[in-house]
């Protein structure tokens, strides 16, 4: 064994060397085995230098570098240490024991150093909440001087300990702050580099940088100002329709209610988003038809007098119409289509997002810009279909041909359009509506005004079980298109009632109503 279970020895930080207890004697002397030392685990800031045959010596190793870096940041390292016995048979341990160092000065006191030398905080300003952390000095901290920004205190807590708090959150601005603690003797000085990252009350809900309108994206806010009544948020919109900027503006005044307070903006947002109503069934095979609508975000805080206490922007968001598809890259909510030979196919996606020219088409498809939101006029000219065909995780399958079919445009739930094919008839009705009244001048009854208002009716002809999801919503659609033979009708649809399930049919088809607003003659 050696002669001490723990050697205490000194960096000299003037002269550079190891000081203490050095030297190590392994008892009992004299016995003639051979004896080593080896640190467990084994390092090599430290080493053993054999200078007889039970005595050794402690030596700086081949990374003391590194062990001086944290010896001069005010640290004392321990390592632990096991002595062999060995034979010409074997080498096993027989005591264990430590070498522990520390830096001193010159004059063999402590020199002035910290750890550690760096210190960042995160704070939520809605929780009015202070950390702190504790930092190692290598003297008592009783005997340094301490300075530090407005926004913390140091304070000592004994020993050679002090303690870094920060200020209350709520009583900061957002933002970061930068700064330092400086610490001094009588001779020495040494700093604490010091970052604080205050971030704003809000608490946001699944708000991404891209977004859908419908999907709840709600902000959440805590209050954290005693004055405060009122949270105002602003929403200032843009929306590019084929090179028509729409620009709007909106203002909200949201009431704390026990210290919360929260908004909906991905719904303030949909109500100001214009329809692209542009016609696809005559279009060439892709069209560009929405980008996003770029959001800023301000929020400022009011007291009960609506005067002004804070303000802070949120990033650019961007929004889409409506909520996330289940079709998403696609959008469009219909998993299953069916199609017939002269099928005008209209497949709205995102950009990026999806690769259409995996899909087979057999002309050329031009990628768009990033997230923008194109649509695929796929037909019987630029694709071959088989009986099956997917489209990303839309699957189409292609019915028999029939007499004639009837294309339809729609837009669905994201204001993009989709397609249906009806294979049944259709008919065209006419009604009118009079103004009829007794003259007060000639006592005749009289004819006004005339109004004539026309429907189609359309039959859908049999479809899939899975499209019944998707006449439900068509009829919920603002707008449809319904090309015939000579023209393109622009309709509203106006049906009443649906059946959207029937366990008695054995076949399933509808009758549709649209309003007809215009005709366009080919």
């Amino acid at each position: 064994m050696t002669d001490k279970s723990t050697y205490f020895i000194s960096y000299n930080v003037s002269t550079d060397e190891l000081e203490g207890d050095l030297s190590i004697q392994c008892n009992p002397a004299g016995t003639g085995a051979n004896k080593n030392l080896k640190f467990h685990p084994s390092t090599t800031d430290l080493s053993f230098l054999k200078t007889g045959n039970e005595t050794f010596s402690i030596q700086k190793g081949s990374s003391f570098d590194t062990l001086k870096h944290r010896l001069l940041n005010g640290e004392q390292v321990n390592y632990p240490a096991k002595e062999f016995l060995s034979t010409a048979f074997s080498s096993r341990p027989v005591y264990d024991f430590n070498v522990n160092i520390k830096a001193i000065a010159s004059t063999g006191s402590e020199p002035l150093s910290v750890f550690p030398t760096a210190l960042k905080f995160d704070l939520d300003r809605s929780k009015g909440e202070s950390k702190s952390k504790s930092v190692t000095l290598s003297v008592d901290s009783s005997t340094v001087s301490i300075s530090a920004p407005y926004w913390l205190t140091v304070e000592p807590i004994g020993g050679n300990q002090i303690e870094v708090v920060t200020a209350n959150s709520a009583m900061l601005f957002p933002g970061i702050y930068t700064g330092q603690v400086i610490i001094s003797d009588n001779v020495n000085q040494v700093t604490i580099d010091l970052i604080i990252n205050v971030i704003e009350a809000e608490v946001i809900n699944e708000l991404e940088q891209y977004n859908f309108c419908l999907d709840e994206n709600k902000l959440y806010f805590h209050k954290y100002n005693l004055n405060s009544k009122f949270k105002k948020i602003s929403i200032l919109g843009t929306q590019d329709i084929l090179g028509n900027i729409i620009s709007f503006s909106e203002h909200y005044h949201v009431m704390y209610f026990n210290e919360k307070a929260e908004i909906d903006v991905g719904k303030k947002i949909h109500q100001f988003i214009k329809r692209n109503e542009l016609l696809l069934l005559n279009a060439p095979l892709k069209s560009h038809t929405m980008k996003p609508i770029k959001v800023e975000i301000h929020l400022e805080d009011l007291d009960e007098k609506f005067s002004s206490l804070d303000k802070v922007k949120l990033g650019d968001f961007y929004f889409y119409p409506g909520k996330r598809p289940k079709c998403y890259p696609l959008l469009t909510n219909h998993k299953f289509r069916r199609r017939v030979t002269g099928s005008k196919l209209l497949i709205p996606y995102v950009e990026g997002e999806i690769h259409p020219f995996a899909w087979g088409v057999l002309q050329t498809i031009v990628n768009g810009t990033h997230r923008e939101v194109s649509t695929l006029k796929i037909t019987d000219e630029n694709m071959n279909f088989p009986k099956k065909k997917n489209f990303g995780t839309v699957k189409v399958v292609t019915f028999p041909k029939t007499k004639h079919v009837i294309h339809v445009q729609w837009l669905n739930q994201n204001y993009c359009s989709e397609w249906a094919s009806f294979t049944g008839e259709y008919q065209v009705k006419g009604s009118f509506n009079h103004t009829i009244s007794r003259s007060v001048f000639s006592d005749k009854i009289k004819k006004y005004d005339s109004e004539k208002e026309k429907v189609i009716e359309i039959n859908t002809g049999f479809i899939l079980k899975d499209e019944i999801s998707m006449i439900e919503e068509m009829m919920e659609s603002p707008l449809a298109f319904i090309e015939l033979e000579d023209r393109i009708l622009k309709c509203i649809p106006n049906s009443e009632k649906i059946n959207g399930e029937d366990s008695t049919a054995q076949l399933i088809a509808f009758d549709l109503q649209l309003l007809i607003i215009d005709e366009i003659w080919k």
